[in-house]
């Protein structure tokens, strides 16, 4: 397998009430993906609702079994309140610059959101990108419009961003990523990549 620092970042806001739930079964099946442990991928969770309410649920310097991995994750609760998306992002790559295994494993962040943040977060976005190889956002089944440009601004690229649309490429880099690094770059502009694993889980 592959040597990975993965974060999941979640947001628990107000604005993504509908689909909390089912971004946090996503996530999780995405995690399953993942061979949990010191020697493979170390796995940190990051909630965020308004700015009192950003906490690191689990960091990469906690225990990393993948019993209490899947019991932080559950741990996980929806918050409601402001969406204070810059101090995620800040407290994230903080995390990553803290904790994450520089020149030994991959750093690769997700975020879960639906971009309406209540400030500018270019700065922090740039942060974050410059601790993790990788920041890719998600945002599904959201029944109101998703703000697909700040989105765009935390990952530095279109491509990075996932909608109920093209949520299967998502599954493609995570089969990737989960396999090994190799090739990580012409998977991401290859549409038409063979994946031999089932299906992720939407629900």
């Amino acid at each position: 397998g592959c040597i990975l620092d993965v974060m999941f970042i979640m947001d628990a806001s107000g604005s993504v009430g509908q689909t909390f739930d089912k971004e946090k079964e996503l996530a999780k099946n995405i995690l399953r993906r993942f061979r949990i442990g010191l020697k493979n991928a170390k796995v940190s969770i990051v909630k965020f609702a308004s700015e009192s309410k950003v906490r690191v649920i689990h960091s990469f310097a906690a225990n990393q079994t993948e019993r209490e991995v899947f019991d932080a994750f559950d741990s996980v609760v929806h918050s409601s309140g402001t969406t204070a998306i810059h101090a995620a992002l800040s407290t994230a790559a903080s995390e990553f610059a803290e904790h994450a295994r520089k020149n030994v494993a991959t750093q690769v962040a997700l975020i879960f959101s639906d971009g309406y943040g209540e400030k500018e977060l270019e700065r922090e976005a740039e942060m974050l990108r410059e601790q993790a190889q990788y920041v890719y956002a998600v945002a599904i089944e959201h029944k109101h419009p998703i703000n697909y440009k700040e989105l765009v601004a935390i990952t530095g690229e279109e491509e990075r961003v996932f909608t109920d649309s093209n949520i299967e490429e998502l599954e493609k880099l995570v089969v990737q990523h989960s396999r090994g690094c190799k090739e990580i770059h012409e998977l991401e502009s290859a549409d038409s990549a063979e994946v031999g694993a089932g299906p992720l889980r939407l629900l």
